[in-house]
């Protein structure tokens, strides 16, 4: 979908008959909407209208997609939903090349995701205790 929550997700469907999804590990940008939303989907999918869909053309680590969501969503100000049209122009935007990504930029995207994961399941945690008592 072309939301800024939930990782873009709008709902869970039954795979239509005689589609394949979208594997997971893929990313995904809203083209309208939250225009550029971008999120690296953790399932296979299915996809609305006005979603690009974004497949590495060499193997990339977690960190290496989420940098590349935090670039295309860095170009939100070029767009608005009724004005300049994100999928007029998205195929022409420029990021940087894998070698170009510094090491320490993905060492902080890795510090990022793991102290958000502690923070979930220090939460989820103590969701579990309370739901024992």
């Amino acid at each position: 979908n072309r939301s800024a929550t939930n990782c873009g997700v709008a709902a869970r469907i039954l795979p239509p008959k005689g589609k394949t999804p979208y594997p997971a590990g893929v990313i995904t940008t809203a083209m309208g909407g939250s225009v550029l939303a971008s999120f690296v989907q953790q399932e296979p999918f299915f996809t609305g209208q006005n979603v690009k869909v974004l497949t590495p053309k060499t193997p990339m680590t977690l960190q290496e997609k989420l940098f590349y969501c935090v670039c295309i969503e860095a170009n939100r100000f070029r767009y608005s939903t009724f004005g300049r049209e994100a999928n007029a122009s998205f195929d022409k935007l420029t990021v940087p090349s894998p070698n170009e990504i510094p090491n320490d930029v993905l060492q902080k995207v890795t510090a990022l995701i793991v102290g958000r994961l502690s923070k979930l399941a220090t939460s989820l945690k103590k969701g579990q205790k309370e739901n024992s008592k």
